[in-house]
C-alpha cells in the first residue's frame, strides 16, 4: 500500500539524487530491517506497514496541525514524493532512545541506496536540525546538511536573518518548536542541569545526566554574547522555558 496524502498534488523537485548524502558521517552504521512507509503524516512523521507511528531523528519540520505552519505544507509533499521514487521502501535504524514519550519509534530512515532521509530533508531546508534524547549518531552529518541549507539561503531559511526569534518576543502563551535568540546574562548550576539565563529572563536547561562530566563553566565565557538555540517552549511558575537536547544545539555570536 502506497502512502497517501490528505491532498494528492504532482510536487516537482528539481532533483533526488542521493549522491550528496554519500558522505560516510550520514551512511548507515547498522541496518534493522527493511519496511514499507503506508502514510506520510507531515515532513518528520509516517507510518509503516506494521501500524508504527515513526519520528524520524534529526529534523523537525513545521507543523501541519492543528495550525499550519509556513513550510509544512511543502515538506510532507517532498518527503512523499522521494519515498514514492523509492517505491516506500526504507531502511530502519531505530536511536538509541527508541520511543518519544508520545509513543512513536524514533528512528533514522535511510533508502535502499543510503540516502539519509532526514539529511536530505535538511539539506533542502525542509526542517530545522534537532536531537533528542541521546539520538546523537549522524548528529555530524545533520548539522552539515542544515549548514548548507542556510548557507544556500533554501526554504526555511530564505531569509536565514528572520529565523530565530528574539527570546524577548516569548511569553506564557508560547507554545510549540521555536528557533530563538538573546543574550546571555547568567549561568546557574545544580547537581542534575546547567541553566542559561538569557536578559528576556527566559531559562535553558540542559539535563547534567545526558552528558556525563558536563559543566557550566564552558558557558561562562561567553556570557554577555548572543546566544542561539532550538526546542520546545514551555512555562513553569511564570517563566519561559527550554529544555536544550543536546550542547551542540548552541551557537554564540561572537560579534554581539
Amino acid at each position: 500500500m502506497r502512502a497517501c496524502l490528505a491532498i494528492c498534488i504532482v510536487f516537482h523537485l528539481s532533483t533526488i539524487s542521493p549522491s550528496a548524502y554519500s558522505k560516510n558521517s550520514c551512511r548507515p552504521v547498522k541496518i534493522i530491517a527493511n519496511h514499507t512507509i503506508t502514510h506520510v503524516y507531515d515532513g518528520d512523521t509516517v507510518k509503516l506497514h506494521d501500524g508504527r507511528k515513526v519520528r524520524l531523528i534529526g529534523i523537525n519540520t513545521p507543523e501541519l496541525y492543528p495550525k499550519k505552519e509556513p513550510g509544512a505544507h511543502q515538506a510532507v509533499l517532498e518527503l512523499a514524493q522521494l519515498l514514492d521514487a523509492y517505491e516506500f521502501k526504507v531502511h530502519l535504524q531505530l536511536g538509541k532512545r527508541k520511543q518519544d514519550r508520545y509513543g512513536r519509534w524514533l528512528a533514522h530512515l535511510f533508502l535502499a541506496d543510503g540516502t539519509n532521509v532526514s539529511a536530505w530533508m535538511l539539506r533542502r531546508g525542509l526542517g530545522y536540525w534537532i536531537t533528542v534524547g541521546k539520538n546523537e549518531s549522524y548528529l555530524a552529518c545533520y548539522h552539515s546538511a542544515e549548514q548548507f541549507a542556510r548557507r544556500t539561503q533554501r526554504n526555511l531559511w530564505r531569509n536565514p536573518d528572520k529565523v530565530f526569534q528574539n527570546a524577548s518576543e516569548l511569553n506564557s502563551k508560547s507554545k510549540g518548536f521555536y528557533l530563538i535568540q538573546g543574550q546571555l546574562v547568567r549561568v546557574l548550576e545544580t547537581n542534575k542541569s546547567v541553566w542559561l539565563e538569557l536578559k528576556s529572563g527566559m531559562r535553558l536547561r540542559l539535563d547534567k545526566r545526558n552528558y556525563g562530566n558536563f559543566s557550566g563553566k564552558y558557558y561562562v565565557k561567553n556570557i554577555g554574547e548572543t546566544l542561539m538555540t532550538r526546542g520546545w517552549v514551555y512555562t513553569s511558575r511564570g517563566r519561559v522555558m527550554m529544555n536544550i537536547s543536546h550542547p551542540s544545539l548552541i551557537e554564540f555570536d561572537t560579534n554581539s
